[in-house]
């Protein structure tokens, strides 16, 4: 008897372990991951490319090293556009990003031609 209870202590003490060695490594495992958010809307200048950082909100460093990433060449001749979740993907993809270090969230970005970028 009083061996199973030492035993079952010790099992509970491994138990014990185990979840607190997976708790405390929970930030350190995603500290690396980057989330991009398609904003709702954004304002780009006549004539400029539409960047990564002008249609979304990027955090994290995997996310914040794509912010120039061109998503559209040019605004010229356009009032407004929009930006989609696919495009995002599609020109990541073009620059060989690591979907498995990025999350990307939205669907639409209405993209509207101005005086100023944001």
């Amino acid at each position: 008897m009083m061996r199973s209870r030492l035993n079952r202590t010790r099992m509970i003490a491994r138990i014990v372990a185990v979840l607190f060695t997976c708790v405390a490594l929970t930030p350190v495992a995603r500290a690396d991951i980057g989330m991009i958010e398609l904003n709702p809307a954004a304002n780009v200048a006549p004539g400029d490319p539409t960047l990564l950082r002008d249609v979304a909100t990027l955090t994290g460093e995997p996310a914040q090293a794509l912010a120039g990433t061109v998503i559209r060449k040019s605004s010229a001749g356009s009032l407004s556009f929009e930006i989609t979740t696919d495009d995002i993907r599609a020109a990541l993809t073009a620059r060989n990003a690591n979907w498995g270090r990025l999350t990307l969230r939205g669907s639409t970005c209405q993209v509207r031609v101005g005086d100023r970028a944001r």
